[in-house]
């Protein structure tokens, strides 16, 4: 079995701790470090883990340009950020600059070890309470003119299950991608298409001849 690497640069030792004896204690799973500041970061980031764990407010610095960097200097390397608070604005900007996934510190150990697993397998995870806040967000906002939405074939497969009234368990089984992977489909539906629920995600598809094939 190939070891997996992952790089945990974290503040708090406590946190640092019970993450490195989480993620030992998996199969498959090895810690290529622990830092709590950026020059072990930079240094420990030429070992080229595969998976960096970082905390969103690590080293008091601007984490928004450090996963840019880090992410334009190290491609191969995922990036999962670990937060103690769902900010949208920050959630909606790093997914932007091609993290892999995005955990509250109140994650459970087996949804961490989901979460790197997950993006082990190509995903992108995103904690539970995460998504939930941005479905909301989407549900609440103000609808968007529908002109030249532009949707993935992946999202275009997903929409036409919705369509067809399978479940989101059933939909991850038909195209064999993970229930959390469908979820992030759906936000990104309801987002692009501008309306509150599924009920209007149908209709809207449907008028719009976005799934011409239902």
């Amino acid at each position: 079995m190939t070891m997996k690497k992952i790089l945990i640069a974290e503040r708090y030792p406590l946190l640092k701790e019970a993450l490195r004896a989480t993620i030992e204690n998996e199969p498959g799973l090895s810690v290529e470090g622990v830092v709590d500041s950026l020059s072990q970061l930079e240094q420990t980031l030429e070992r080229k883990p595969d998976i960096l764990l970082l905390d969103t407010q690590f080293d008091h610095a601007n984490t928004e340009l450090l996963y840019d960097r880090i992410h334009a200097r190290y491609p191969n390397i995922s990036i999962l950020l670990f937060s103690f608070e769902v900010d949208l604005k920050q959630i909606r900007r790093a997914f932007k600059s091609g993290i892999s996934g995005f955990l509250l510190k109140s994650v459970s150990k087996d949804q961490l070890i989901e979460a790197i697993r997950h993006i082990f397998e190509g995903g992108i995870y995103i904690h539970e309470p995460i998504r939930n806040a941005m479905v909301n967000s989407a549900l609440s906002g103000v609808p968007k003119k529908k002109i030249n939405i532009q949707l993935t074939q992946r999202e275009q497969e997903v929409l036409r299950l919705i369509i067809e009234e399978y479940t989101s368990k059933e939909i991850a089984e038909k195209l064999y991608i993970s229930h959390c992977t469908v979820e992030t489909h759906r936000i990104n539906l309801i987002q692009k298409l501008g309306v509150k629920n599924t009920a209007g995600l149908v209709r809207e598809a449907i008028q719009l001849q976005l799934c011409p094939q239902v």
